[in-house]
This record gives C-alpha cells, structure tokens and sequence, in this order.
C-alpha cells in the first residue's frame, strides 16, 4: 500500500506541473511500477475492486435525474441509441478481427457507454457543468450508466441468481435509492449540515450501507456503489457531500488507476493494432450519432457537437465488466490489458478534443453550413452577432424601438429556430467572412450587439465597424478585456461587474428570516440579464 501511494503521489506531481491528464499518468506509473516490482495479483484486484467502488459512487454523486426532467425524452433516446449503435459496431469488428463470440460480447460491451469522471472533470473544469449541453451530457450519462450496471447484473459471475430475481434485487437496490434520495438522505443533510464530520461519516454510512445491500442480494458491488450516489445526488445534498468526499475519493481512486497500470501486460501488435481501431470507432460513431439526433430535438448544433465529442469514450463500467471476467478466469491478461488501453486512452484523448476551438471548426465544415449566405441591405437597424442566452432575454425590449433586427450566428440549428419565429437571421461568421459583414450592414447599423464568445472576433468587428454610424456594444467578462475593446473603439458591458453589483443592490434590501432557519431570504430575487 506504501508503494502504490508513494507512485500515486509521484503521478500526482508530474500531472500537475507538467498539466497532463492525470489518469494517463497514474497508468503509466502503474505500468512502471508493475516492471519494477513484483506485487500480489490478489492484492491489485482488490485494490481495483475497492477504488472502482468509490469511483462509481463519485459517478452517481454527480448524475442527479432532476438536472434533465424537460429534456428527458431526448435524453434516453440519444442515450438509447448510442449504445446500440456502438454496441453493435464494436460487436461487428471485435468478428473482423477475429476475436470469438464471448470477448466480440465483452468488448462491445467495453466501449458502448462513455466515462462519467472524465466527463464530469471536463465539464466542472470549463463551467459548464449547469449548461444546457451540460446537463444534456450528463443526463446521458445517467440512462447510459443504469442501463450498462444492471446488464453488467445479469452477466455470469458464478451466482445461482436466476434472471427473474436479479430483476427484482435491482429494482429493491433502485427503490431504496429513490426513497433514500427524495426523503432520508435531505432530511440527515439539513439536520446536520453545519457539521462536517457527521457529513463525511454520512455519506460514507450511505456507501457501506448499499453495498452491504448489493453484497447480500448477490448483486456486483459496483451497482449498490453507484445506487449509493445516486442516493446523495439531489441538490444541495450533492454539493455538501462533495466536498466532504473528495479527499477520500482521490486517494482511492489514485489506488485504483495505479494498481490498474500494474495489473496491464504490454499487449502483442495484433492487441495495439485492436485498440487503435476501437479508439477510431468511438470517433467515429458517436459525434455523427449525437449530433444528428440532437439536432432533430431541437438543440443546437453545437450543444448537440460539444456532446457527441465528449461521449466518444469508453468509461469506467467497461473497466468494471473486463475486472469482473479477469477475476472469474473468463478472460486472459492480454484481453483486460486491451479493454483498460482503450478505456484510459478515450478518457485522455477526449477532453483534449472537446474543446471550443474543435467544435468551432466541426461547425464550420459540417453539410449545411453557409458562411456567405446573402441577406438584405440594411440601414439604421439593430445587428446581433452572437444568439445566446443574454440575446434571448433582451430580445423583446429591442423589438420595442421599432427598428429592424439582423441576428447572424454561426449555429445553423440556432438560425433555423429564429426563422421559424419569424425572425430575420442567417447563419455567418463575423471572423473568418467578411462578406457575411457587409452583407450584414454592419457599418450603416443603428446599434451592433456582440456576444461572439471569442475576444478576439469582437475586437475584428469593432475594427471593421469604424468609419460607420453603428455604435459597437461587446459583452465582456473581464476589466483586460474591457480595456481591448475601448482601446478597438467599441463599447465594452463587463457582466461580472453588472452582476455583482445588481446582487449587492438586491442583497441589501432583502430582510432574512432569523439565522439558523435557511440560507434562502423571504422575498425572491430578480432575475439579471
């Protein structure tokens, strides 16, 4: 245990000062730890067993159901889908390459859900953890993550459980999360929340008690580990317990990618060359999958892009189901070793993919898209550069001038709904086309809005603005930012100054219920654009 915390702590360190993803590196510190020392193989899997446990409680912690109710049928329809269709292709080239009917099984298995830690990590990382495409993401994380942990029930482990009652110990296992969700859990939470160590000792009761639950109806430990965080996910119970949590779940989850790492024989070129092409497959089919059917739903394209980028991994149950074979003997080394490559080579490569610079230029090369799209010649109107949140909420104070309105953004999705409205919007992109600009009018405008969510193609507006009657408005989020914009000629709005201050004002003139009743005051607070 020494040993496998002192390479963790080693991992830990080159993580962050050389900012690599940390589980690429506790593998890799595993793989080394494996050739240097011989280490029990018992005493590895155990170690596996123990710290997926904590990473499939983490997992459900943070997959509260009530973040997606309006978007739900969405939600299991993209969910549905994607584990269909990866299944079935990962199912269909696992035959290609030979590999026979049990492992084509478990490796389609492997890849068919994605990884809710990686996911989570990314979407918290970037603040867009309460995002619509956030919790889209997140929503199918949840569907995909019942539905792999219950099959994941039904596989051989050596039980006598017939089928029939493994379905009813799984609905046991979710009635008492439901019931421990909704009433027990909030009511433990409220009475206690001001003392963090009942907290810690809380949540961990909760994981020891849903295991002991799985243990004896016979069920895999990972499913009552998971039902114990679904257990803790409501808000704000999720948010207390987090904190309390989070040294525990590190510490085990650093024993369980190392002791991982350990466990991996180095595989033949036949196994690399297999792990490469389910790597390609997951990019493949999941983008495409998830962007189509979120754009029939109506989302955006590039919610429905950020989406299908970030679910294009293999996850942590597909580690669970090759540990569960590895243990039994149904699997040789080289098979786990495989499924763990492709599992922690996803989970790398994904969150350095699904960034807002890749979906940019996705966007951008995807059928459909039109940067020089003509409009009309217009005069003393109001130009939008940018439709988002904000834009929606002032939109109809801007139809009260009586002025013409121009939205272009450089969402396709985005411009279909305003038209459907009624709107007069084209899709364009202010950086990269001047034409769509002048096109625009952008020089005879009355006033020009811009929420580009990059700086620098606010500042290129501003500049090519110049010369022109149209007063340039760029939202901002910083005073640096602030300051470039002045310094272009335009009208900085720093949103976080105008919140804060909006907040202060609206602060000082509620009047709070006596302490110790609630954190919420007795009057509602406005609603800031």
């Amino acid at each position: 245990m020494a040993i496998i915390a002192a390479t963790a702590a080693v991992g830990y360190g080159i993580s962050r000062y050389f900012k690599i993803p940390v589980v690429a590196v506790l593998l890799v510190c595993g793989l080394v730890l494996g050739s240097l020392t011989e280490i029990p193989v018992e005493f590895l899997q155990s170690s596996m067993e123990l710290g997926l446990a904590f990473l499939l409680f983490s997992m459900g912690i943070e997959l509260s159901p009530e973040r997606f109710a309006n978007r739900s049928g969405t939600i299991f329809l993209m969910a549905i889908t994607q584990i269909s269709l990866v299944g079935l292709s990962a199912y269909g080239l696992a035959h290609l390459l030979g590999y026979d009917h049990n492992a084509g099984l478990l490796l389609s298995f492997a890849v068919a859900s994605s990884s809710t830690l990686a996911v989570v990590r990314h979407l918290r990382n970037n603040g867009q953890m309460y995002e619509p495409f956030g919790r889209l993401v997140t929503g199918v994380l949840l569907i995909q993550d019942t539905i792999m942990l219950a099959l994941l029930a039904f596989l051989p482990e050596g039980n006598d459980l017939h089928y029939f009652e493994t379905g009813i110990y799984i609905l046991l296992l979710g009635a008492a999360s439901s019931l421990m969700h909704v009433i027990i859990v909030p009511f433990l939470v409220k009475k206690f929340a001001e003392d963090d160590e009942i907290l810690l000792l809380l949540a961990l009761a909760v994981l020891f008690i849903f295991l002991g639950m799985a243990h004896g109806l016979g069920l895999p430990l990972h499913l009552g580990a998971f039902a114990g965080g679904i257990a803790l996910s409501a808000f704000p119970v999720n948010g207390l317990v987090r904190g309390q949590l989070f040294s525990v779940t590190h510490f085990f989850l650093a024993f369980f990618f190392v002791a991982l790492g350990a466990l991996i024989v180095f595989p033949s070129a036949g196994g690399l060359f297999t792990v490469l092409a389910f790597v390609i497959l997951l990019f493949l089919i999941t983008p495409p999958v998830v962007t189509f059917i979120g754009e029939r739903s109506g989302i955006s394209t590039r919610s429905s892009l950020e989406s299908g980028l970030l679910l294009a991994q293999a996850g942590e149950l597909s580690l669970a189901a090759a540990l569960l074979f590895y243990q039994n003997g149904k699997i040789d080394p080289e098979l786990f070793s495989i499924i763990a490559l492709i599992t922690v080579t996803t989970m790398t490569i994904t969150p350095l993919l699904a960034t807002d610079r890749t979906t940019y230029y996705m966007m951008h090369y995807r059928p459909g898209f039109r940067p020089g799209e003509e409009g009309p010649r217009l005069s003393g109107h109001i130009l939008i550069l940018g439709f988002g949140t904000v834009s929606r909420q002032i939109l109809e104070m801007l139809k009260q001038t009586g002025r013409e309105i121009l939205i272009i953004d450089d969402d396709v999705q985005v411009v279909a709904q305003l038209r459907s409205q009624g709107l007069m919007a084209f899709a364009g992109d202010s950086r990269n086309n001047r034409q769509m600009l002048g096109t625009a009018s952008l020089r005879s405008a009355h006033l020009v809005l811009s929420f580009a969510r990059r700086l620098e193609d606010s500042i290129h507006v501003v500049r090519l603005a110049r010369g022109g009657t149209a007063k340039v408005v760029v939202r901002v989020f910083d005073e640096p930012a602030a300051e470039l914009i002045r310094k272009a000629g335009g009208i900085p709005i720093n949103c976080l100054d105008s919140a804060v201050t909006e907040f202060i004002n609206w602060f000082e003139g509620q009047t709070f219920s006596k302490p110790g009743s609630g954190l919420l005051p007795q009057s509602h607070p406005v609603q800031t654009a």
